[in-house]
């Protein structure tokens, strides 16, 4: 059975990323002895669909009893898939987690969890602090028969946000693990960097 699909937008240009996080979930599967109950998943372009469209499209392409979509140049931890797959078997709508959040080379925590009532940012630079705290969305596996419901927004940005408030109603009952499953780094973009990351032509 597979319990997880793991999914992946890309675009050319970031192969060398890809290439480091589909090493890191395949080493996952040997290890863990998951072959069968992952399938990991891919949709690349040079942005001429919005990440939205791949997102959604990624989400009707899967397989698995649970969904999450991971950035190509983000990473998990070492025993991501054998914690989640443990978790999926739990049967809840979703899974939480803690995510690791690296912004300007501060490190933060964020959670990700069905308690959090709405996404919050809380204004302080002290780092290892939680300073986010978020809604299920993309970032962590939720059962992929409410993702498809849901579906994505053809977005270029913010399709995060928009989905999150959008699926939390239909979410009822949540696995929780707590440690940090997921790691993003970023920086503060100026309005060109922003727009050519996100492929925004006017």
């Amino acid at each position: 059975m597979i319990y997880l699909s793991v999914l992946i937008p890309t675009v050319y240009g970031r192969e060398e990323q890809l290439k480091t996080l589909l090493g890191e979930l395949h080493r996952q599967i040997i290890q863990f002895d998951l072959d069968g109950q992952v399938e990991i998943l891919t949709e690349i372009d040079n942005k001429e669909m919005t990440i939205g469209e791949k997102r959604d499209r990624l989400y009707l392409k899967a397989k698995g009893l649970y969904s999450v979509q991971i950035d190509d140049d983000d990473m998990v931890n070492g025993t991501y898939l054998k914690d989640v797959i443990e978790a999926c078997k739990k049967g809840a709508d979703c899974i939480g987690y803690l995510e690791s959040v690296i912004m300007d080379g501060i490190e933060y925590s964020s959670i990700i969890s069905l308690v959090n009532s709405k996404w919050e940012t809380f204004p302080t630079t002290k780092e290892g602090i939680v300073k986010y705290l978020r809604t299920p969305f993309f970032k962590v596996p939720i059962k992929t028969s409410i993702c498809q419901q849901v579906g994505v927004q053809p977005m270029r940005y913010g399709e995060d946000h928009d989905f999150a408030i959008r699926i939390k109603p239909l979410l009822n009952t949540e696995v929780y693990i707590g440690k940090t499953m997921y790691f993003y780094e970023s920086q503060t973009l100026t309005k060109e960097q922003h727009n050519k990351r996100y492929g925004i032509t006017k």
